[in-house]
């Protein structure tokens, strides 16, 4: 059951970084950015500017790891745990120099993010077993 609950829940916060490609490219309409706050890194980038367009790469990269390894997962595959921790990475850089201007459920995204990467280097292998059921 609970290994149920974390595909489906990795593959949706995975598929919820396209968001972040839509910020930047169609702005708060598509997205729910803030797109008049800058980002909390030095100078006034904005994510719909040139900046906000080439972090874009980052949620992209998010996306795919994330998605591929919940895919990895459901086809019981060993390396499932490696792309999941390089997608959490991914997630990480995308969203934490646009904190100002994402949605609120974006943060809990991060946070969901931060406790994969937790869960897979510190060695949790009752709960990782929990979840490879």
């Amino acid at each position: 059951m609970l290994r149920w609950v974390f595909l489906i829940a990795w593959t949706m916060h995975g598929l919820g970084h396209v968001a972040g490609v839509l910020g930047a490219f169609l702005g708060p309409r598509a997205s729910g950015f803030k797109t008049e706050n800058p980002w909390v890194l030095p100078g006034n980038a904005l994510v719909t500017g040139a900046i906000g367009k080439l972090w874009s790469v980052f949620w992209l990269a998010s996306v795919a790891l994330i998605v591929a390894s919940s895919w990895g997962l459901f086809q019981d595959a060993e390396w499932w745990r490696q792309v999941a921790l390089y997608g959490s990475i991914a997630s990480l850089i995308a969203i934490l120099p646009w904190v100002r201007t994402v949605v609120s459920g974006a943060l809990a995204g991060a946070a969901f993010s931060a406790g994969v990467i937790v869960m897979l280097t510190i060695p949790l292998d009752g709960l990782l077993r929990l979840i490879e059921r």
